[in-house]
């Protein structure tokens, strides 16, 4: 996940960043590291202080499926 790119791209601490957010530095500190998966909620409020979209903070890629031509491997 780019939680914490994204976070130190914009300058900001943990604390900052949840703040934001409206959400508590534990949790933050939770998802960044992964002890913790964030809702959809919390991972919208946190794309939202950031400036960014969820698929970006949960590592999305436009055209994950590009180099299977657009299929899935089974």
């Amino acid at each position: 996940m780019r939680v914490i790119t994204a976070r130190k791209a914009a300058g900001l601490s943990q604390q900052e960043l949840a703040e934001r957010a409206g959400l508590s530095q534990r949790l933050v500190s939770h998802i960044e590291t992964g002890a913790r998966e964030g809702s959809l909620n919390s991972y919208t409020q946190l794309a939202k202080a950031l400036g960014c979209a969820v698929s970006y903070l949960v590592g999305e890629q436009v055209g994950q499926n590009s180099q299977a031509g657009g299929r899935e491997h089974v």
